[in-house]
């Protein structure tokens, strides 16, 4: 195996559904090279939006739709420009996770025998922990091992006790973090090859007021639960909201308004054009482009007429223009929508 040399980061955050029947996390991977001006323009988005301290799902309020419009939007331009960039959304029942930590007790069991380290301390310590970084290693599985990989967890739930417990080996304190790191990395080189490896310090334990990974972790988790919610039928305005705003800026072309659709024509003389349908005269189909040219059809002379369902507003919009000049045409599309 290669020795690992591109490194990433990875935010991880905790998800679940209402009832807790289902549990889990987020993970938003960036290499580390973009992570710098990553955290640069969430600060710049911020600094645009008085009394707005970070970004969390849970606190999102109506009046907050533009930046976290903008933070979507950063999140997706900055995703697209690496291929070890992404995002995935991992949820188990209670069943699977407490199979999940029946077989990491197997898998700590058999790590630690003959290796010095007590197995029941260890996994009394590890064992909240462990299932996470098995899912963790299946889940980056196709990244490569060539990739050095340092994780941000949300210090929530369980994990607030991680970054402080050490596990005493003779005299000598041997950090949680410490075994974690070596349990996914045997993992991952047994059963995952092509996973990426835990470097040195790898497992940081943090408030996510200190990682924007966390914070992007936290938001894509949140409102695609919420986007699930709104398809089941569990809609509140908040969560169509949420469910709206993901939509629009991972998917825009999903909900375009049917008469900003494209129309792609093909006339019987075998000429094509497309635009959008501005109107319609009696026989007569009027067809403006991106540039708003208009052309006039008569519905005689029409051989096919196919709405596809993308927006005549290019979906890299976001990503092929300044930032700031991005949220002021926000703030005006969103001042004239009110």
């Amino acid at each position: 195996m290669s020795t690992p040399t591109f490194p990433v980061t990875i935010g991880v955050d905790e998800i679940a559904t209402e009832t807790q029947e289902c549990a889990g996390f987020t993970i938003f991977c960036l290499p580390d090279a973009l992570v710098p001006q990553f955290a640069s323009d969430a600060n710049a988005i911020l600094s645009r939006y008085p009394g707005l301290h970070g970004f969390h799902g849970k606190k999102y309020k109506q009046g907050h739709e533009a930046a976290y419009r903008e933070f979507l939007t950063l999140i997706r331009r900055t995703a697209s420009q690496s291929l070890q960039a992404g995002a995935s959304n991992v949820l188990l029942s209670r069943a699977a996770i407490s199979d999940l930590t029946q077989f990491a007790d197997r898998v700590l069991t058999k790590a630690f025998n003959g290796s010095g380290v007590p197995t029941e301390p260890a996994l009394t310590i590890l064992r909240p922990y462990a299932h996470r970084v098995l899912i963790l290693a299946r889940e980056l599985r196709e990244l490569g091992p060539d990739i050095s990989a340092t994780l941000h967890l949300d210090d929530g739930e369980e994990l607030k006790s991680l970054a402080t417990v050490t596990h005493s080996e003779g005299t000598t304190p041997i950090k949680a973090s410490v075994l974690l790191k070596a349990v996914y990395n045997g993992y991952a080189a047994a059963k995952h090859t092509n996973a990426p490896r835990l470097g040195d310090n790898a497992v940081n334990v943090m408030r996510d007021g200190k990682s924007f990974l966390i914070q992007a972790a936290d938001v894509l988790g949140n409102f695609s639960m919420n986007h699930v919610f709104v398809k089941l039928g569990k809609a509140s305005k908040k969560r169509e909201a949420k469910a709206r705003l993901i939509e629009d800026i991972l998917d825009p072309n999903r909900n375009v308004d049917a008469h900003f659709r494209l129309h792609l024509i093909t006339r019987k003389d075998g000429h094509t054009l497309s635009g959008f349908l501005k109107a319609e005269v009696g026989q007569v189909l009027i067809l403006a482009d991106a540039a708003g040219t208009e052309t006039r059809l008569s519905k005689a002379d029409i051989q096919e007429d196919t709405v596809l369902p993308n927006s005549l507003m290019p979906p890299t919009l976001g990503d092929s223009i300044e930032a700031s000049d991005f949220a002021d045409l926000l703030a005006w599309l969103l001042k004239q929508a009110s």
